[in-house]
């Protein structure tokens, strides 16, 4: 009886079960090959078992299949096998040497297994990317350029760099969005994002730090690109948005209040404290242009 059921488990199990002599060519496999991967019976028995493996998967089985020439008394592993029709699905592999140098091999199709679990790492990572990031803008958002701007600034302090930390603030966003509504505000938003991410480097920290605030950071900043700093930025949002100052921002000057402070090897501040100073020089920057202006 014991050897009818193991033939009609064979028959009727929707894994892949087979046997492969020791050249990988299958000396037996079940209905299961045919129907999970579109190929004829006589197709498969044709070619090797490494032939049905894409060619970026082909280590995994060599490794495996080494361990069991070594003496392993079995391996299990994951690799895909190509369809007929040109996809390729997942298996998880269980094999098992015999002595005379044939393995047995039972593979049981996690495609949608692996589907949901890859759904749910890119699913987790969005999430880890929305909660540092602004979402009007596409900068970081106050959590975010602070967890980056720490880890820089510890970098700057381990190398002796110097650090400047500039708070930006929006001139005239109230009046923008009391004049023309809330998308006119965010249009100049994300103009001043844009124009930040241009003159940025890789290396510098920008962010968002809410409402019309934000915040940048210059890792190893030497005293002219600092300097230059504001100049640039005035300059790209001048030529991009100058113009149009009427039509997208409700007759508003798309301007900037600017601030910033600096850490240097022999005189080090901690980033609470720069964007202290920083957002402190840029309050008193605003004031004196809002005097000049009344006066």
């Amino acid at each position: 009886m014991l050897p009818n059921l193991a033939a009609r488990l064979f028959t009727l199990t929707g894994d892949l079960v087979c046997v492969t002599a020791p050249d990988g060519y299958f000396l037996l496999l079940n209905p299961a090959f045919e129907s999970s991967l579109g190929y004829t019976r006589l197709e498969l028995l044709t070619e090797p078992f490494l032939a049905l493996v894409p060619e970026e998967d082909r280590e995994v089985v060599r490794e495996a299949t080494a361990r069991l020439s070594g003496g392993h008394p079995e391996v299990y592993f994951d690799v895909r096998l190509r369809t007929k029709q040109g996809g390729d699905r997942w298996f998880a592999w269980h094999a098992v040497p015999e002595k005379d140098g044939s393995v047995y091999f039972i593979g049981r199709d996690v495609s949608e297994r692996r589907a949901e679990r890859e759904a749910l790492t890119r699913l987790s990572a969005d999430f880890k990317r929305l909660a540092i990031t602004d979402e009007l803008t596409g900068l970081l958002n106050r959590r975010g350029f602070t967890t980056l701007a720490k880890h820089q600034a510890a970098l700057a302090q381990r190398q002796s760099w110097p650090v400047v930390v500039f708070a930006l603030d929006l001139d005239g966003l109230k009046q923008m969005n009391d004049r023309g509504g809330h998308h006119v505000g965010d249009g100049a938003l994300r103009a001043v994002a844009d124009a930040l991410r241009t003159v940025s480097r890789e290396s510098d920290v920008v962010g968002r730090m809410g409402g019309d605030e934000f915040a940048v950071l210059l890792v190893n900043a030497t005293e002219d690109l600092a300097a230059s700093f504001e100049a640039r930025l005035t300059a790209v949002l001048d030529q991009r948005h100058g113009n149009r100052i009427e039509s997208d921002y409700a007759g508003v000057p798309l301007s900037l209040s600017i601030g910033g402070a600096a850490s240097s090897p022999s005189r080090r501040r901690s980033l609470d404290e720069l964007l202290r100073r920083a957002d402190a020089a840029m309050y008193a920057r605003k004031r004196r242009s809002q005097s000049s202006r009344s006066a």
